[in-house]
């Protein structure tokens, strides 16, 4: 009987669609027990190992307190003994913690049964431990707590021991009963596998007419699809090629304008910064320019001062002349003295008193003088002293109006100078800012230009890949037809495109 490829696949698959059925049903009833081992696993069994170390942890845990304690006792470290109090206190919570999660969970009587023995003998060993560190100071009580400690420690370890090999039995046997349904499940999908290559070997055999005229008619196919394929190959590769040369042009000219722009923008940034120091520059000009007015103003006050110094050398040299006037009447006091003694002496008797006030007068006209000398003197001395004073301010009023009048007209001249190049700033400023709005028109005209170039490459790069696409295609079909003609003839054809 002819069936037809259609017919022959529909059959195919309503077989392996039954073997799946088949092999689903008895997968699904061994996942349900292999489900229920894993869940017991990830609840009881996994929990129970690791409380059981835990567990374990902290009896071992527990002794290394007691004993650092004791040796801290014995180096008086009562610091470090009370932390261990506290941290033997900590423990034995913990201890106590996952034995209560161990005693929590679900598993075997003969395990609960271990457990239940374990938590006397937790109770011994935490209540010997704690005594221990309480009576450390007593020597005699200490030395029997040792031997008690020791003991609930051993008794802890043994019914320890029991318990976790009762846990570990329990999780072996759970990983066998998953093992051995791993097993079963592995040994059903074997056995469906050898009936689907049976029915595979009964279904190829029948096509095999079928699938040796398709291949002679895909055969013919890829030779002309290869003929087409090598004709656009070499268009598509020489258009890429240029497309390439024409982006890396492009992309070498927009590198160089970009780079130019950025130096532009730079150098322009740079006299900006310029500009800016050169205003400041001219703005603390002008205020020197303004100080040193000031400065000139004060060398024609100081001149004012000096002329007020030649009026007091007039007046000293006025007093010098006065003084020489009292003098003068100094000594006509003194002829006049002179005199009245004398007519006093004529007198006799009835001039004595009048001689006694030509003494006096004597005198003090010779204290006069002396007085009129000693101004004299003093100004003298003074007319000396202001004269070499004001000659020498004089000469310091000039020269520092020379020093300065040369100081404003270079600072002026400077001032000038900096306001030329402020002005010389400002205007290649204006012509960078022009360089850059020309750049900038020239990158966006490139930027248009790349743009193009790339859509071209793209482009060609895109018929270039459909094009190995369709090559690959071939190649495949080729492949695939002449695999078909190995599988029926025991030969193909190993014709490749170029």
């Amino acid at each position: 009987m002819n069936f037809t490829l259609r017919q022959r696949f529909y059959f195919f698959g309503l077989l392996m669609v039954l073997l799946i059925i088949s092999f689903g049903t008895f997968s699904y009833k061994n996942s349900e027990t292999l489900m229920k081992y894993l869940s017991e696993v990830s609840k009881n069994k996994l929990p129970a190992l690791k409380n059981q170390t835990l567990a374990d942890m902290m009896h071992d845990g527990m002794r290394g307190v007691v004993m650092e304690a004791l040796y801290q006792n014995e180096i008086k470290n009562a610091d470090r003994v009370n932390e261990l109090k506290i941290e033997l206190e900590e423990k034995s919570n913990d201890f106590k913690k996952y034995i209560a999660e161990l005693e929590s969970l679900t598993l075997s009587d003969n395990t609960k049964l271990l457990i239940e023995k374990v938590k006397p003998s937790l109770e011994g060993y935490i209540k010997s431990s704690k005594s221990l560190l309480a009576e450390m100071d007593n020597a005699k009580s200490k030395e029997e707590l040792k031997v008690e400690f020791k003991k609930t420690f051993e008794d802890v370890e043994e019914q320890m021991e029991k318990m976790g090999a009762a846990i570990e039995k329990e999780a072996f046997e759970s990983s066998d009963s998953g093992e051995r349904n791993l097993q079963l499940i592995f040994w059903s999908l074997l056995a469906i596998s050898l009936i689907a290559i049976i029915v595979s070997l009964v279904l190829s055999t029948s096509t095999n007419k079928l699938f040796t005229r398709v291949s002679a008619k895909l055969n013919d196919a890829v030779k002309s699809s290869e003929e087409v394929c090598q004709q656009s190959h070499l268009s598509a590769q020489n258009i890429a090629a240029a497309s390439v040369e024409q982006n890396q042009a492009v992309a070498t000219c927009s590198k160089l304008s970009h780079k130019t722009k950025e130096l532009i923008e730079e150098t322009s940034t740079q006299i900006q910064g310029a500009l800016k120091k050169t205003k400041v520059i001219v703005t603390s000009g002008q205020a020197g320019l303004l100080k040193i007015d000031e400065l000139i103003e004060c060398m024609n006050g100081m001149q004012k001062i000096l002329e007020d110094f030649e009026e007091l050398i007039g007046t000293i040299k006025t007093i010098d002349t006065k003084t020489s006037i009292i003098n003068d009447i100094v000594f006509k006091t003194q002829l006049l003295s002179f005199n009245a003694s004398i007519e006093a002496a004529r007198a006799g008797e009835h001039g004595r008193g009048f001689s006694v006030v030509a003494e006096e007068i004597s005198k003090l006209a010779l204290t006069s003088g002396n007085a009129a000398n000693s101004i004299q003197q003093l100004l003298k001395e003074s007319n000396e002293k202001v004269s070499s004073m004001g000659g020498s301010v004089v000469k310091k009023i000039d020269d520092s109006r020379n020093i300065t009048s040369h100081v404003s007209d270079q600072i002026k001249e400077m001032f000038n100078k900096v306001v030329d190049v402020e002005n010389d700033f400002s205007e290649l400023s204006l012509k960078c800012d022009e360089e850059t709005e020309s750049i900038l028109q020239s990158n966006a005209a490139i930027e248009q230009i790349d743009s193009a170039s790339k859509n071209n490459s793209q482009s060609a790069q895109t018929s270039l890949k459909n094009i190995h696409r369709l090559i690959d295609t071939n190649d495949k079909i080729k492949e695939a037809t002449g695999s078909i003609s190995l599988l029926l003839n025991g030969h193909k054809n190993n014709t490749k495109v170029a």
